[in-house]
């Protein structure tokens, strides 16, 4: 789609390609500007990373900008939820694409998501990350609550804003947060890291 006076097409893509993902991978783990965003527990290396996708339990869509690569968002903890499925919508853009990508991105990825079955989007937010929890209102998302000492973060427990979609998918959100929350709790971060996809 073209977003007027600057001609930018952004497009998303829920195949992408090898040479994608590494792409997008190397720029995730070498961004100084990460620290304290991602939980502890998010795997250091990308097949790790891919692994749940093969389970049906997280979905990725990269990001271009004019046809370059410009970042991706992911849906991870995928579960059944009532009629269809719901999931943690995460999110990473390229240092120089942010301020271009705002919110449509997002907006298309939640919109593509929920075509796929994926009808109950929720997200977490660091407590002390108040810039990305701006971004989630302006993108659409609805605050339903707060979890103290979600996960690791720096090498110590903290808290998680919750925020959903629709607001009717609150309980829900809440439930699986807590569940979430109570395994992190009681595993150290070395010891879930193979198996985390969330921020």
């Amino acid at each position: 789609m073209s977003s007027g006076k600057q001609n930018i097409t952004i497009e998303i893509n829920a195949k992408p390609s090898a040479s994608e993902l590494c792409q997008f991978w190397t720029r995730l783990k070498n961004d100084s500007t990460l620290t304290g965003i991602f939980m502890d527990t998010m795997p250091a290396y990308l097949e790790d990373f891919l692994l749940p996708i093969a389970e049906d339990k997280m979905a990725i869509w990269t990001i271009s900008v004019n046809g370059e690569l410009a970042g991706a968002h992911w849906i991870h903890d995928i579960r059944t939820c009532m009629e269809s499925r719901s999931g943690w919508l995460a999110t990473y853009y390229f240092k120089e694409y942010r301020r271009k990508l705002r919110t449509v991105a997002a907006k298309k990825v939640i919109e593509a998501a929920q075509l796929a079955g994926i009808k109950h989007i929720f997200t977490g937010i660091r407590t002390t990350n108040k810039p990305t929890l701006v971004f989630g209102y302006a993108v659409g998302f609805h605050l339903v609550g707060e979890i103290e000492r979600f996960g690791w973060f720096e090498g110590e427990l903290d808290g998680l804003y919750v925020l959903t979609v629709e607001p009717d998918d609150a309980e829900e959100a809440m439930r699986h947060g807590h569940e979430r929350a109570q395994y992190y709790r009681t595993h150290s971060p070395l010891s879930v890291v193979s198996n985390d996809t969330s921020h």
